[in-house]
């Protein structure tokens, strides 16, 4: 199966028929499955001679990480889009393991990626996937975002799709999806070293993974004992992973 290039809309009886009755598990693309921030900023080296080093922690916009740099926010959105449209894009490669995680949790989820990119990057981002994971990939959604990928709906659509989790780079959306389904859908932090952007504003509830491969060695933990793993067990299961 391959993700649609063009934009589909969302009926929850069409998402169940692809499904094969398995429960839909919430995946963002950019520093999840692939990373992003790194290739953005060696384009952005290369391409406008900015230097993008030593961010600020907890800080997720561009503009916010490198105040001391003189570039807009707009201006930053401006760059990500000639970015992730441009050829470019193509050479962002998956980290280490999330193929293989994706494809075993594929056996056990309807896999759907959520990513806060704006639509008209959708034939690109769509390329992408397929060429890595689509065959484990049932759906690629890009919520409602208005002009600001901060604003991008992911809570309101996990709670459409029923997701069982969603696992993002970004507090802000972890958050979301936990208040907007009433903590029906588990919200995962993916969060290591490469980020330094999140894990500062976190909801209680939220568990913090390293990688992919550890929400394998979770979903493994869920299915033997019957419920969701304290951020303790979770790390245990993390070392294993």
């Amino acid at each position: 199966m391959a993700v649609s290039e063009v934009e589909l809309p969302v009926y929850p009886e069409e998402i169940l028929r692809l499904s094969d009755g398995k429960p839909i598990l919430g995946v963002d693309w950019d520093d999840d499955v692939a990373p992003f921030d790194k290739p953005f900023r060696q384009f952005v080296r290369q391409t406008k001679g900015v230097i993008l080093e030593n961010p600020l922690e907890g800080k997720f916009s561009y503009h916010e990480a490198y105040p001391w740099i003189n570039i807009t926010h707009e201006e930053y959105v401006e760059m990500i889009a000639e970015f992730s449209l441009g050829p470019a894009i193509d050479l962002m490669e998956p980290f280490q393991g999330a193929i293989e995680a994706i494809a075993e949790l594929s056996k056990r989820y309807d896999i759907h990626i959520i990513t806060a990119r704006p639509s008209e990057q959708r034939p690109a981002t769509a390329r992408l996937i397929n060429k890595h994971i689509g065959e484990y990939v049932t759906w690629l959604h890009m919520p409602n975002r208005g002009e600001d990928h901060l604003n991008a709906d992911k809570g309101t659509l996990c709670k459409l799709l029923g997701a069982v989790a969603m696992i993002d780079d970004a507090d802000h959306n972890i958050n979301m999806v936990i208040e907007k389904t009433q903590g029906q859908t588990k919200g995962v932090l993916h969060k290591n070293d490469y980020h330094r952007h999140n894990g500062f504003d976190l909801h209680p509830e939220a568990i913090i993974i390293p990688n992919l491969m550890s929400y394998v060695k979770v979903d493994d933990f869920m299915r033997e004992e019957g419920h969701w793993p304290t951020q303790k067990e979770t790390d245990e299961l993390s070392l294993a992973a």
